[in-house]
């Protein structure tokens, strides 16, 4: 992604994309709720780039534009108040690490558009009890959920083929999970320390598990 002009307006400083939409570069602000806007200056606002909003910690709830269709690397890494997030269906990728050490998020839904969704993207997140991958995900990749110690509720979709390493390491407060018949390969460490699972049920598909420490795995 080439980028190409700063512009700077309210609390936002814009760099323009190749083919002349904006990026969201860095927020300047310090207000709790905070929306990206579809336009700026009659332009669409398509991407918000890595560490844009990285450790903002007054940000407590965002509203992503509805032009956005990917969201950078650690754009919201350790905004640790940060407890709601709106991503529209506009939104196809999300970047590694991106609510990293989110620590109040609590309230996160991810639209089926999003085909993306990037190593580690809610390590960390420690106050996340409940979550739904979108049937467009095909691969939970390594570190997902890592460390998200309040997780207690995960649903897999058929849609997902591959668990990557560690994508639950640490989720102390996940009791069971049903793995689905699409899946082929689970990774090393997938739940290492998950001190609270009890049942795992892995189909007869799974032909590849790595080093992994699974309690009561049931085939």
């Amino acid at each position: 992604m080439t980028m190409l002009p700063v512009m700077v307006q309210a609390q936002f400083t814009f760099t323009t994309n190749s083919d002349g939409t904006l990026n969201v570069s860095h927020y300047n602000g310090s207000d709790g709720t905070v929306i990206i806007p579809d336009t700026t200056n009659g332009l669409s606002v398509t991407t918000v780039g890595s560490v844009a909003f990285y450790n903002n910690t007054s940000l407590t709830n965002i509203t992503i534009g509805t032009n956005v269709t990917s969201l950078g690397m650690e754009a919201f890494g350790g905004c640790s108040s940060l407890a709601s997030i709106t991503i529209p269906n506009s939104v196809t990728s999300i970047g590694q690490s991106e609510f990293f050490g989110c620590t109040s998020l609590n309230n996160v839904t991810i639209p089926n558009s999003v085909t993306n969704l990037g190593g580690g993207a809610f390590y960390g997140c420690t106050n996340l009890t409940g979550f739904t991958i979108p049937a467009s995900i095909s691969s939970i990749v390594g570190g997902l959920f890592q460390n998200c110690s309040r997780l207690g509720a995960i649903t897999i979709p058929n849609s997902v083929t591959n668990i990557g390493s560690e994508a639950f390491y640490g989720c102390t407060s996940l009791t069971n999970i049903m793995i689905p018949n699409s899946v082929a390969a689970i990774g090393d460490a997938v739940f290492d320390t998950c001190t609270s699972l009890t049942s795992v049920i892995i189909p007869n598909g799974v032909s590849n598990i790595g080093t992994t420490s699974l309690i009561n795995a049931i085939s």
